[in-house]
């Protein structure tokens, strides 16, 4: 009886640890659902639940937004609305989000969801439409306003209940306030991927609003941007900032130095600013709300610009091991970067140099003859030209008669000839012999084989 009483307990444990896992797949998997709307403490809230939106203007004329989802979901939302592509307060892991605006007017845009929440994947586009307050790549832990879910996570990353695993913002269009990569609150956003090719932005920031942000990468090629900055609250890992384009008037290496709440704190900052783009200051900013020089410590700075780019520099500021200034060189239609004091030596010019059917000559200044020298250090930037001769090509020698001549053939080389000639017998190869034996062995075992089953 024990034996069997054992045996039962043992197969209820297995069937519970069984029912567990499945809860736990269950959990750690949500699937997208349908798209739903809430209002909270008087506040509209649309959660997409994992389903790819899109945002649209009202076909009604109205101020506001129409949400679209699959093939006829549509809702209908007011100006003031706020749009999360995760869930609200539940456990488990979305796959995706994806939020895609083409219009209309919304509040604020996250990529993950509100509270507890976990996004694997999150992706926003900005085409067109205005949001009044913030584009978010993250997920919102607490939500200025809101009273439900309290208390509110404020411990570290590792243990954070609101999440975003990796997440890209484009901003092609539109106007808004702000756009963060991160999130609100005590969110967690690990990888982070900003790009922002038009638009009309009044923040800028690598990082979220607040929590925390591991690594975040943006690219500026176009827009109007009036602040842009590495980190408002809350903490950044890394980042690595590229504007080619574009227009922003104030750009803070770490934290805007103007706002006293901006508290942030990053490890490591990259920032480059080449190509078109026009930056109208350039400042360190702040770390942990305390102003950035050169004999700042924990933390590591590259900063990087071209003269033409930056109006307006104070490179005291900066450590100077920290700072790279770059001057355009424009050789014909090519245009080169080249750090300041460098020389043509320190580039690439094979482009240039080795042209078909020319010889390189010379550097001159552009629209002169004045030749440029190679070796001379370069400061500005310059447009030089380069000046080619043809390329003489010698036609080839011909050989002298002796080398032409040719050796008479031997009496014994004639003789040879001639008894080939004389002979008549087909000439066959290694292989035609070899398969010719082959054959006929292979017909005598054959007719042997015969043989002994006749006289069987």
């Amino acid at each position: 009886m024990t034996k069997k009483l054992l045996s039962i307990v043992m197969l209820v444990l297995v069937l519970c640890m069984l029912i567990a896992l499945g809860n736990s797949v269950q959990a750690a998997n949500l699937e997208a659902k349908t798209p739903t709307q809430e209002t909270i403490d008087g506040k509209v809230f649309v959660f997409a639940n994992g389903t790819p939106i899109t945002i649209e203007s009202r076909a009604d004329g109205q101020d506001g937004a129409t949400i679209k989802w699959g093939e006829n979901g549509t809702m209908d939302v007011p100006a003031d609305a706020n749009i999360f592509g995760g869930g609200h307060e539940e456990d488990g892991v979305y796959a995706s989000s994806s939020i895609v605006m083409n219009g209309g007017t919304v509040k604020t845009v996250f990529a993950g969801g509100l509270h507890k929440s976990h996004v694997a994947t999150g992706n926003i586009v900005v085409n067109s439409g205005t949001i009044k307050n913030y584009v978010q790549g993250g997920g919102a832990s607490s939500f200025s306003g809101t009273t439900c879910h309290k208390p509110w996570y404020k411990g570290n990353q590792e243990g954070a209940t609101t999440v975003v695993d990796n997440t890209t913002i484009v901003i092609n269009g539109g106007n808004m306030f702000g756009v963060f990569g991160g999130g609100e609150g005590i969110a967690s956003t690990k990888n982070v991927e900003v790009t922002v090719n038009g638009g009309t932005i009044t923040y800028l920031c690598a990082g979220g609003t607040n929590g925390y942000t591991n690594n975040a990468t943006v690219k500026v090629t176009a827009g109007e941007v009036r602040i842009m900055q590495g980190v408002n609250r809350g903490s950044v890992d890394s980042i690595e900032a590229e504007v080619t384009g574009g227009t922003i008037e104030n750009l803070y290496v770490v934290g805007d130095s103007s706002d006293s709440t901006v508290t942030g704190t990053v490890s490591s900052v990259k920032v480059d600013v080449a190509g078109d783009a026009i930056v109208e200051n350039l400042l360190p900013g702040t770390n942990g709300g305390t102003e950035v020089t050169p004999d700042t410590t924990g933390i590591e700075t590259a900063v990087s610009y071209n003269k033409e780019n930056v109006q307006n520099i104070d490179t005291s500021k900066f450590a100077q091991t920290s700072l790279t200034k770059y001057v355009n060189v424009k050789i014909n239609n090519n245009t080169y970067r080249l750090e300041e004091g460098k020389t043509l030596e320190d580039l690439d010019l094979s482009d240039v140099k080795e042209v078909e059917g020319k010889n390189f000559v010379k550097f001159v200044v552009a629209g002169t003859t004045t030749e440029f020298d190679e070796t001379k250090a370069i400061t500005e930037d310059i447009a030089l030209s380069a000046v080619y001769e043809d390329k003489v090509v010698t036609p080839e020698e011909k050989p002298d008669k002796e080398d032409t001549k040719t050796e008479e053939p031997s009496k014994e080389t004639e003789e040879k000839e001639e008894a080939e000639e004389k002979d008549d017998t087909p000439k066959t190869g290694v292989i035609d012999v070899t398969v010719y034996a082959v054959l006929t062995a292979t017909i005598a075992g054959a007719g042997i084989a015969v043989a002994r089953k006749m006289k069987k």
